[in-house]
């Protein structure tokens, strides 16, 4: 039937992959979408570089897309939340960003008491109860190990050591090879996270910071020590990793405090 419609039909030839092309020669560029196919899924080859920052993709779509960042106008989509000045590049991602101010958080977690804004949230957060590993960075000798692909690329990036995002803050400008070192950065300008404790000024770059501060305040030892046998609680993660290495002579604590504490 494709044929008598004018239509070609193209198969990848990797084998075990079972993705097909269809369409009129004459409209769709078949070899370029096959070609594109092998590089994405495939070979992971970044043959497209943004003449602007270096960075490097799999398609020339993902390059068109990319490079909307490096105009003026590409983050037309403004938070109208009063005191955010969040700007977004989509409608989609200014959405999910409401979600957060708003707090609905009508995604529970089947494995625990946490609950989410949004699906996407809660999945990368589902991965994290399985301990799977999924994403493994391809680097020479590295084989570092990840839960969601957002992680590995960050990871990646410091492989790369490029400091190719800069803070704009009047008199700083230091340079930061993630962005999300970047915007941990920027908080510590900022200190937005303020403690509503009475007579108590304390302001944070982080929000876990100032929930560790809190439980201070409150007394709240939520953190259990994870190795059996000892009794320990503690009022935040960092004390806890630092009385594992200290007491119980961990050298690294990764995976070892419970993630819903």
């Amino acid at each position: 039937m494709n044929a008598h419609q004018g239509l070609r039909v193209v198969e990848c030839p990797v084998e075990g992959c079972d993705k097909t092309f269809t369409g009129k020669p004459s409209r769709f560029p078949i070899p370029s979408l096959l070609s594109s196919h092998i590089a994405a899924k495939h070979t992971k080859e970044r043959a497209y570089k943004c003449e602007e920052c270096g960075k490097r993709f799999t398609t020339a779509h993902y390059l068109r897309v990319h490079k909307k960042i490096h105009t003026e106008d590409s983050r037309k989509y403004r938070c109208s939340w009063v005191g955010c000045d969040s700007t977004f590049r989509t409608k989609q991602r200014l959405l999910v960003h409401m979600q957060s101010h708003e707090q609905l958080r009508q995604y529970p977690c089947d494995e625990c008491d946490l609950r989410f804004n949004n699906r996407g949230s809660l999945y990368r957060h589902r991965q994290r109860h399985s301990g799977a590993r999924p994403y493994v960075c391809d680097w020479p000798a590295c084989g570092a190990a990840y839960k969601d692909l957002s992680m590995i690329n960050r990871h990646k990036e410091t492989h790369l050591a490029v400091k190719q995002y800069v803070c704009d803050i009047e008199g700083c400008g230091k340079g930061f090879v993630t962005k999300s070192y970047l915007y941990q950065h920027k908080n510590q300008h900022s200190l937005p996270f303020v403690c509503s404790w009475p007579a108590c000024d304390r302001r944070y770059g982080a929000k876990d910071k100032l929930t560790d501060h809190m439980n201070s305040h409150q007394g709240l030892r939520v953190v259990e020590c994870p190795v059996e046998g000892c009794d320990k609680t503690f009022t935040s993660k960092p004390c806890a990793r630092q009385h594992l290495r200290q007491v119980h002579k961990y050298k690294t604590t990764e995976g070892l405090i419970p993630i819903n504490k």
